[in-house]
Parts: structure tokens; sequence; C-alpha cells
């Protein structure tokens, strides 16, 4: 039963490495989860294991472009099975080695079959590996038709909480799995010969023929036998429960006399504290010491074996060893005979540690467990031993056996699978299963100890940029530097871990001064702000921002302590990055007032409460309205007219920018085509797109839009901030250059407050610059002001760029204007934005002197 247990969680521990890879990437391709598995040796290390795959969740509404992304990737017949509409699908979309059997269940929907799915939701619900009951395998055919079961793992998204059964549904996006065959299943971990002992699996707690699983009668029928006593066992494993049904075979019986307490030592490594009641039972017929008949038998029965073999009398001197022990230690029998088993000891383990594992083979007359042992060679090496006394009836011990095997392959595999499921793999630091499980027992520690910890949360500034300019390799080299230089700078005690991405954290537990706490955020600020070599000549340049936290001061949980350090951490990036700051209330309630307004904006995005306004764009040169800009507003149930202001921040945050923008695009084509239709003008319209937007690539909806809609393209213009150029320069080149393609012209607004570099600006191919109106504000006074306007209108237009000056109040600024040459002119001096109704009045205004 051990063995089987064991086997058990080593298969699991397959299944966490597994389910490491994507709870640390956003995306796992198919190649990386093919290395993965490829780097386990299944057929190695984890006899009677199908594979290794993933079962994705697909909503009806994706279903279709799941299935064309998949055959895009060169798998042109596939389809989801069985092919029935429901409202929820599952998919196998890896499973390795990817072999014919394997290739017939890719694409099956495991969720359709009931056993199937009540086993997945069972392990989506309490986030661990769950077994299946009994099934029949897709991959199985015709011939040869074995039952088997599976073996799953949940996956959630990345960096999102999944601590109640809500959050779990809401967040699980497929799990990880493994299929078995149940005869290859047996077969892999069973040192058990037919001829001795014949056992039943069951699935379940009741043993009924439409319950058994398997039946080892079947395999060796000539071997069953009417026996007066049985065994009967029941085991949970994943949280599904086995029953195991054993009894004696015809051979077992033949041998009852003497043989069979020496050969079930070896057995007791695979069915652990059972065996001590078959032996209890076999025992009985032993009745004198070992002599040279029986010594034989002993030989013959330990020989047999593959596992390291050996037997000693009352006093442990060693009577016989078989060619596997001398194999494994590097002792022959003529070394060992008449010797005590502890010229094996490593002297790794204390004078307690064998104590009392004697102590347990007294009492229990057998004891299972791993130890390390040394070689002949001196070398030492991890073993997985069991001890089985023998006794005469009346209790007195006669001999002792063991049986042991040299696990160090096994040990090695659980090491590896340890660290991809417990490490990141690019720096070696702690991933963020192992960061959350330090800092829970260091907060256990803090309260015991009534000490405070704190908490550091370390974003890296402009690593994308690296990413991005530099490709990904410098990017992974700027990653293992910092790792290196951060570790230098820390104890030994503290916790350093990766999160994902280029985010950081440090539990830096016992630290009641705020001083020492200082001292090691500045010296991570410095180090990291220092140039990085990055080979073939290329050096990054990056900083940090850093949030921090305090327990218990601060909070009382994991979850919420990294909420603090998160909200503290983005309050640095607010103020312009390269710094840190410590959690306060007053972010607490920042938070909750943003997650307040962010749900209200959910609802005014449903209730249909946002509305366009629009303000005229003026050319100065003829005074005429020939432009405008689209403004949003929120016409709120109790704070009546809301200005962006005020909500665009946290739309941008919670990513309804992107539903929002979208609507605004759509909103402002509606609006040129009711223009024209009413007036016969074409009034372009500009509207803003935030860097968010950018990043999603969302303009193929209202493009399509703008198609269909019989306007020329040039009746949108759009409008993006300076900092948005230089956030993720290639990315919004290559748009803007798509842009120009289209004939969809670009303006960049508040321009003056951010890069202000008109040279650059060429690069991007913009159209039309909108002077912010803090230079404008004064510019009739403000010699300075007065000046950079002028240089930038005439800068401009040296590079084809037009001007728009905004926030004109004043006849005076717009003739000091015009003087300068500027194109265009927006402010409350023509009109502020109003609505679309009023909007279409303004147009039939001849002239905005």
């Amino acid at each position: 039963m051990i063995k089987i247990t064991n086997r058990f969680n080593l298969y699991q521990e397959a299944l966490f490495g597994a389910g490491a890879l994507f709870n640390t990437s956003n995306l796992v391709t198919r190649e990386r989860f093919k290395q993965y598995v490829d780097d386990l040796q299944l057929q190695k290390f984890y006899p009677g294991i199908q594979g290794v795959g993933f079962s994705l969740i697909i909503p009806a509404n994706k279903l279709q472009q799941h299935i064309s992304s998949v055959r895009n990737e060169g798998f042109p017949n596939y389809q989801i099975k069985p092919e029935f509409k429901r409202p929820l699908y599952t998919s196998i979309i890896y499973l390795e080695p990817f072999d014919w059997r394997n290739q017939r269940a890719f694409g099956y929907d495991m969720y359709s079959e009931k056993i199937r799915h009540e086993a997945m939701d069972r392990s989506r619900d309490i986030g661990l590996p769950v077994m299946s009951g009994k099934v029949t395998l897709v991959q199985e055919t015709k011939q040869k038709t074995q039952y088997g079961f599976l073996i799953y793992l949940p996956i959630y998204r990345p960096n999102i909480p999944h601590i109640s059964e809500d959050e779990k549904e809401k967040n699980i996006i497929g799990w990880v799995y493994s299929p078995f065959r149940i005869d290859d299943f047996i077969n892999g971990i069973s040192e058990l010969k037919q001829e001795d002992v014949n056992f039943k699996i069951y699935d379940g707690l009741e043993n009924t023929p439409n319950t058994i699983l398997y039946d080892g009668e079947k395999t060796s029928p000539t071997n069953s036998l009417n026996v007066n006593f049985s065994v009967v066992k029941h085991i949970n494993v994943a949280h599904h429960d086995w029953t195991i049904y054993f009894t004696p075979s015809a051979s077992i019986n033949n041998r009852f006399d003497f043989i069979l307490p020496y050969k079930y030592g070896g057995f007791v490594f695979l069915i652990g504290s059972l065996l001590t009641i078959i032996i209890g039972i076999l025992a009985k017929g032993i009745k004198q010491k070992i002599d040279r008949e029986n010594e034989n038998r002993i030989a013959a029965v330990a020989f047999e074996s593959q596992e390291a073999m050996i037997v000693t009398d009352a006093n442990k001197n060693i009577l016989k060893v078989n060619k596997a022990f001398s194999d494994v230690t590097g002792y022959s029998s003529f070394e060992v005979l008449g010797k005590n088993p502890n010229i094996l000891r490593s002297g790794l383990h204390d004078k307690d540690f064998y104590e009392n594992m004697w102590r347990q083979v007294s009492t229990l007359d057998s004891w299972t467990g791993e130890l390390w042992n040394r070689r002949k060679n001196g070398e030492l090496y991890p073993g997985q031993l069991t001890i089985t006394a023998v006794k005469d009836s009346s209790g007195v011990v006669l001999n002792y056996i063991g049986s042991f095997l040299d696990i160090s392959v096994r040990k090695q595999a659980e090491e590896q699978i340890q660290r991809l499921a417990y490490y990141d793999s690019l720096t070696g630091l702690a991933n963020r299963r192992l960061f959350q499980d330090r800092l829970e027992q260091e907060m256990k520690r803090a309260i015991r100890n009534k000490t405070t910890l704190a908490l550091l949360l370390i974003d890296l500034d402009k690593f994308k940029d690296v990413n991005d300019s530099l490709g990904h390799a410098k990017g992974d080299l700027l990653l293992i530097e910092t790792t290196r230089r951060i570790k230098a700078l820390i104890r030994d005690s503290d916790t350093f871990a990766r999160l994902g991405g280029d985010e950081f954290t440090i539990i830096l537990p016992g630290n009641d001064s705020l001083i020492n706490i200082n001292r090691v955020i500045e010296d991570i600020l410095n180090e990291i702000s220092k140039p990085f070599d990055l080979k073939d000549g290329h050096v990054g340049y990056i900083s940090c921002s850093i949030g921090v936290t305090l327990f218990p001061n601060d909070a009382k949980t994991v979850d919420d302590l990294l909420k603090n350090a998160d909200q503290a951490m983005y309050a640095v990036k607010a103020t312009g990055r390269n710094g840190f700051s410590f959690f306060t209330l007053e972010m607490q309630k920042t938070v909750q007032n943003k997650i307040k307004i962010a749900n209200e904006l959910r609802e005014a995005v449903r209730l249909h409460q946002l509305e366009i306004y629009y303000q005229p764009i003026i050319d100065l040169s003829t005074n005429e309205l020939v432009k405008a800009e689209a403004l949003i507003r929120w016409n709120h149930p109790k704070k009546g007219l809301v200005f962006p202001n005020k909500f665009i921040p946290v739309a941008e945050e919670s990513g309804l920018i992107v539903e929002i923008g979208d609507w605004v695009f759509v909103e402002a084509i509606k609006m040129a085509q009711r223009i024209q239709q009413s007036t016969n003008k074409l009034i372009p319209i500009s509207v803003n797109k935030s860097a968010i937007q950018f990043n999603r690539l969302t303009d193929q909806h209202w493009l399509n839009f703008l198609d269909s809609s019989g306007l020329p393209r040039g009746a949108i213009i759009v409008e993006i901030t300076e900092s948005s150029l230089i956030t993720d320069s290639e990315n919004v080149k290559k748009q803007l250059m798509l842009f120009k393609e289209l004939g969809i012209e670009v303006s960049i607004d508040d321009f003056g407050t951010g890069f202000s570099a008109l040279s650059y600006l060429n690069k991007f191919h913009i159209d039309y610059i909108k002077i912010d109106q803090s230079f404008i504000k004064n510019i009739n006074e403000n010699q300075s002001n007065r000046a950079l306007t002028e240089a930038i209108i005439s800068m401009a237009h040296k590079i084809g760029i037009k001007t728009i000056a905004e926030g004109v109040e004043t006849n005076e600024q717009q003739n000091l204007l015009k003087s300068f040459g500027c194109d265009y002119a927006q402010g409350f001096l023509y009109s502020k934005a109003v609505s679309a109704n009023e909007f279409e009045s303004l147009i039939r205004k001849a002239s905005f002197n």
C-alpha cells in the first residue's frame, strides 16, 4: 500500500510541475509543454503513466475562434468531440507523448462525460489533484482494452485570487491531467509475483462486479485458490477511494511452512502494514530456528528479488545477502557475512533516528522508511528500506529481513519536479507558490515571537522597453543580473522570490527597525539604477518601484499583505517611478474608492449613462468650425455630470477603457455621419485613444464600422498623448504607421507637457500637435510661454505638422496665435463642449469671430 501511495504522490508532483508552467506564465506554448514532459522521462521515472496533458475551458461563444486557432497551428482536422451544443466546452489541446494512442484523445471534451466531469469539478473546487472513478480511456482500441482512471489538477488564471469556490469557478482556465490504464499502472509499480498473492482493486468502497477495476486472478487463473482468510484494505488517493482485496495464491499455500515470511519481506515494500497481517498468519508455521534446509530456502527466495535483500539472525548478524545487495552497496556477500548492517550507515542520521526505527520493529514487527546509506566506496545514496521481524509461535524473534532500493534516480526526478513546482526556472528564485508558503510561515513565526516582518514588492521600471528593443534574451540576462544584485544585499534568512515577469518580492522577517528596512530599500534602488551589461555591446538602463507593507501592522492575511504592497508600489509608479512607498490607510481608501467607481462605471456602460460631448475646433485663417473633439461625460444618477478626469483613470486600470473607447469611436462616427447628412459638410472628429487601447489592439471593430458608414477615413482623427509615444514606442509606431496607410490622421494631445521633441514626432508620421493650454493661458503676459509657443508652431510647420492651440479664451490670445501662424484653435472663446444636438446648431453658425 505504501508503494502505491508513494507512486501516486510522484505522479501528482509531475502534475504540480506542469501546473507551475501555467502559474508562472500567461502563455504556455505547445513546444514548451512538450519540452517539460520530455524532461520528465515518463517511461523511465513514471512507469504506468500514459502521458501528461492539458484540457482547456472554452466558452460556447469562443468555440469557433478556438477551433480556428488550433487548426492554424497545423491541425487542419481539429474538432472538439463529441459534437453537440452546450454552454461550456473543454478540450484536450496538449497531451504528451503525442503518439498514435494519445492522438485519439486530441480534442476530446472530458466535461461531456459524467465521471470525468465530477472529478474535474471536485478538483476545481478544492484546488488539489483529484482522481476520477473507473472509466474507459478514449485512447483505447478494441484490442486489449483496459479500464482506466485519470488524475486532474486545476489551473487558474495567474496572479488572480482564487480562494472561494466562486472565485475558483470564475478564474479556472483548465486542468493539467494524466490518464492511466490500470493493468499498465499495476505492472509499472508492483514487484509482487502473481504466484504468491492474488489481489483485486475495486473503484470506491464497495466490491461489486460493476466496481471492479483490476482483477489479478484473471492474469493468472491457474493460481487461484479457495482460502480460509483474506485481507481487505481501503485507501484514499487524490481524494478518491479504492478497495483492495488480497488472497494468497496456490503457490503460497504450497510453501506456507517457511519460505513466505522471507519472501514477504520484499512484499512489505509494496503493501506496508498489510504485510504484517499476512505474515502474522503465515508465520504460525515457523517452529524452529534456521537450519541448513531453511537457509537454502531463504537464499532461493532472496535471490529471486530485484530488490537488495539482507537476512540477519536475532542479534542482527548478517546471514545472507543477494546479488542486488552487492550491486547497490559494492560489498560482496563474503565481506558482510557475520557483520552488523550498521556498516552501511551514512552518518547523516543521529542516534535517536535508529532507536526509533528499531523500537517500531520491536513493537509492530516492521518498519518502512527512507534513509541515507553509504556504499563501500564511500558514496552516499538515498534508499527505501523495509525491515521485518520473523518470530516463532511463542513470539521470539528468529530473524530480521531487510529489503531496500537505491532511490537516487527517483530522488533526482523528485528534485527536478520540486524545482519546476516551487522555483523560477530562469532565476532560480522561489516562485509565487513557494513564496506564499514562506510568507505564511514567517507570519506565524512573527506572531509567535511578537516581531514585525516587512514585505517588499519590487517592479522593474521600463523593463518592457529592454525586451522590445533588444529582445527577450537580453531581457532574461537583465533579470538574472537583477537577481544577483539584490541577492547580495539581503540576508540568507530573507526570502527573495520572482512572482512573474519583472515583478519580485522580498520577505524581511524580524525587522522591527524602519531604519534597517529603509537601508535595504535604498541599497536596492541604488544597485538597480546602475547600468546593466547585456553583452554584445548592449547596455540596459532601468530603475525600480518598491511597495512596502508591514505585518501585523497593516494586514493579517497573505492576500491583504500582497494587496497592500501592490497599492504602495503603484503609488510610486504614479509619482514618477524609481522610488519606494510604505502602505498607508489612505491608499486603502483610494483603492476602495476606485473599486466603487469601477463597479458604478460598469453599470453606467450597461445602463447607457455615458454621453459624448463635442467641442468645436476653429480654422484661425477663416474663423470657421472645421473639426471637433469628442469628449466623454458620465450622467451619474446621484452626482450629476461627471467629467472624464474623475473616471477615465479607473476605466484604464480596470480594463473598461477598451469597451468604452471602442464605443466612443463608434458614436463619433455616427455623429460625423449625422452631420454630413443634415448639413452636407464633413466635420472630422478627433477621438482620444488610451495607451491601454494601443496595447490591446482594439481598432478593428470601429474601423469596420467606419468603412461601412460611407464616410471617408479622414472623418475620424486619432488623438493620443505624448506619453503614449514613449511608453511603448515600437508598438505605437507600428499602429500609427497602419493609421497612415489607412488614411486616418493622428493628433498629439497636450503637447509640451511630456517628451516635447518635434524631431522625435517626425518618426511617427504625426499630422497635428495640440499645444497644451498651460502655454496658452498666460501667453500674452508670460514672455517664456509666448516664445515657446511661437517656436513650437514654427518648428512644427517646418516638418509638415499642423498646430492646434487648446484653451483659447480671449481675443488677445487668438490674435497672438494668428500672428504666430497657428492653424487651429479650440476653447471657451468659441464654445465649451456641448451635447450632440447643440453641436449641430453650432455648425450652422457662419463664423466664430
